[in-house]
Order: C-alpha cells, then structure tokens, then sequence
C-alpha cells in the first residue's frame, strides 16, 4: 500500500521551516516552483516522508503574471503559451507539457507522478476535456518511456459544481471509471471554498465526490482547512494545507499576487472547536493544551503556533485511522457534538466565534452513514443478459 495508515494529514511545505520540526511524515506535498526555490530543503523533505509528492503546477502556465515568476521559468515550460494551441494541439501538450511535468517529478524523485492539469470551474469548462486528455497522454507517455510510478489526478475545480450533482456525478464518471485500472489517487482542490459558510448541500457534495473517488483509491482533499477531517471520516486518504495558513485556494491569487500575509496566523488554532481564536479570548478563558508544542499553556509566537497546529492536525487523523467508516463517523460526529457545546459555553461569555458551520458538519457526518459504493446489480445484469440473447 502506498500509505499503510490512513487518514493522514499532508503538510504543504510552503518555506524552509517544516524539515526542521524533527517529524518523520507519512507524505508531503511540495510546489515544484518552492522546489527550484529551495532545493535543498526538497531534499531535506525527501528524506523525512515516505511518500514525496511533486505538484507540478501546470495551472500557472495560463495564467501570465503567475508564470512570469523566476521559480517556474526554470522548469522549461514554454514562456508564452497560447491556449488555443493547448486546447486543439495533443503534440504541442506532450512536447512543451506532459514531457516537461513528468522529466521534473522524476528528477525530484517524487514518489508518485500528478499529471498536469489546468483549474476549471466546471465541467463545461474547455480545460476540463484537455484535462482527461493530458491525463491520458501522461499515461501513455509512461507506457511509452516504461516507466512505472503510481499516477494522481489533480482535480482543481471551481465551487459551482457542488451546488450541481449531475455535474458531481459527471466527474466521477469521467475520472473513475474511464481510468479504473490506470489511477492509483487523486487529489482534489476546489477554489474559493470557506467550509465554514458554505451551506450544506454544497458541503455534502464535496464529501460525496471524496467518497466516491475512494474506492480503491488514495484520495486527498488539499488546501482546506479541519473540514478536511469530515471528509477523512467519510473515506478521503487524508487532507492537507500549509501550517496555520494555505487552508483555501483563490485562484484569484494566480491572476495576482496576493498582497500582505494572513492575519489568522496571529490566531491560534482550537481544535476542540475546529477553528481560530485570538489571544485575547484564549487568556480570557484560560485555555491551555496538553500537545508537546503547548505543554499545558498555549502558543504565543509564529513558530510556537504553527508546531501546535501541526501537533494537533496528527493527532486528529491519527484518532481516525485504520478505522471502518462507520466507527471513523461515530468519533468525529462526538467531537463535533462536543465542539457544539463548548461554542455555546464561549458565547455565553461574550467569546467571537462562530457556531452556524458546526450542525451543518454534522449533518454531512449523519447522511453519509449510509453511503456505499455502487456494486454489480446481478438481477439487471441477467436482464440485460436475457435482452441481448
């Protein structure tokens, strides 16, 4: 098994700091852009997780101030691409594409090969077509070259689909089935997707993509923030972010650089209420931690709060695995029931923290009980049999 243990989390190393902390990980996922940045620390990360993952970033090259940046230029894509060349040219994306994606994961001795990939915001989005084809192509390009290495889909999705289940089902469909037999995970990204606002349905549709691709399958939700634990309980591999920050994609970011740093960082992560609260209120109620990191207090400096968010995040995975999906949905719908209580205790002392996300979270745990994959239908099977003959 490629993870013998699951859920995990997967840390985004994001700066130099991770490879410092003493942890050996199950996986890690690293930017190849922060790789030619810091190859150094690449190796470092190597050599401190079993599983190394590459992400090739191919989604920068339509977007021209991202791929501008001197990191990405040294991965040999072409400076300029036209993007009606990559739509109608399958030599074109296996020339100055796929090669270039698959030759860089391979130098950076990844242990599992992303096929490129362009965000799209649905599936009536051109890009998502030239995504099954370049999925495809690197398949080929492997069996070609003869080289074999387990290959991830990377789903980078726009938030519209889950208020459509036919578009949900579509999705599955294409990447499941059609690729059976070629894919051995997945990792999938939706933009702009604040788990905390989000309504239920749209949440409940995310769990149910996550589950249904996980049938035989690793399947990873990244850049997400503790949500990411419900769709662990439901069946996703693991889930990942940067340390205290990187818990939401913007593809807006990629059209310009993000101004400033965020602010939840001068935050510190709670989990027994799966969120973020100031200082001020942690002092207020006296809130201490028992992680290694904390030691009975709580986190002050940067550094301090990003090893007891990390020391929290492996423990809530931890809790969960190698469990069945049932036992993993009873311990995570209890802590959100005790997450409810103890928000409520916090408001009643005039703490700032929101509760909306909390019932809708265990709305998804509770429907999903009765979640099972699609198996052979025997008696249609012999109708249809009956039919032909």
């Amino acid at each position: 098994m490629l993870i013998p243990k699951t859920p995990i989390f997967l840390p985004n190393a994001q700066d130099g700091h991770l490879e410092s902390l003493g942890f050996r990980f199950p996986a890690v996922l690293m930017d190849t852009r922060h790789s030619e940045w810091r190859p150094k620390v690449a190796e470092k990360l190597r050599a401190i997780s079993d599983v190394f993952i590459i992400d090739p970033s191919t989604d920068i090259l339509l977007f021209k101030d991202a791929s501008e940046g001197e990191n990405f230029k040294r991965l040999g894509y072409p400076n300029e691409v036209n993007a009606e060349k990559v739509y109608s040219d399958p030599g074109f994306r296996k020339e100055k594409i796929v090669q270039i994606a698959v030759q860089d994961q391979f130098r950076k001795q990844a242990s599992v090969m992303i096929a490129p990939y362009f965000f799209c915001e649905d599936t009536d989005d051109l890009k998502f077509g030239v995504n099954i084809s370049m999925l495809s192509e690197t398949l080929r390009y492997l069996q070609e070259t003869k080289q074999e290495i387990p290959v991830f889909a990377m789903l980078k999705l726009g938030s519209s689909i889950l208020n459509r289940p036919t578009v949900i089902n579509y999705i599955i469909d294409r990447y499941k089935e059609d690729f059976r037999d070629s894919l051995d995970g997945y990792i999938v990204v939706i933009n702009d997707l604040d788990c905390e606002s989000a309504d239920q349905d749209s949440l409940l549709e995310f769990a149910r993509l996550a589950f249904r691709l996980s049938e035989g399958s690793v399947v990873f939700a990244n850049k997400i923030g503790p949500f990411g634990e419900v769709l662990c309980a439901v069946g996703a591999s693991g889930f990942g972010s940067g340390l205290a920050a990187g818990e939401m994609f913007v593809v807006k970011n990629l059209q310009s650089t993000p101004k400033g740093w965020s602010k939840r960082i001068e935050k510190t992560y709670v989990p027994e209420i799966f969120d973020y609260l100031n200082d001020q209120d942690l002092k207020k109620i006296k809130y201490s931690c028992n992680c290694p990191a904390c030691g009975g207090s709580y986190p002050k400096e940067v550094a301090a709060k990003k090893l007891h968010f990390l020391h929290t995040r492996l423990s809530s995975v931890q809790s969960l695995q190698n469990l069945t999906k049932e036992k993993r949905i009873s311990v995570l719908s209890k802590r959100v029931d005790d997450a409810i209580q103890l928000t409520s205790k916090l408001r009643s002392r005039a703490i700032g923290v929101k509760t909306a996300y909390l019932p809708r979270w265990k709305a998804v745990l509770d429907l999903a009980k009765t979640w099972e994959f699609p198996g052979d239908d025997d008696e249609l099977k012999t109708l249809l049999s009956e039919l032909d003959s």
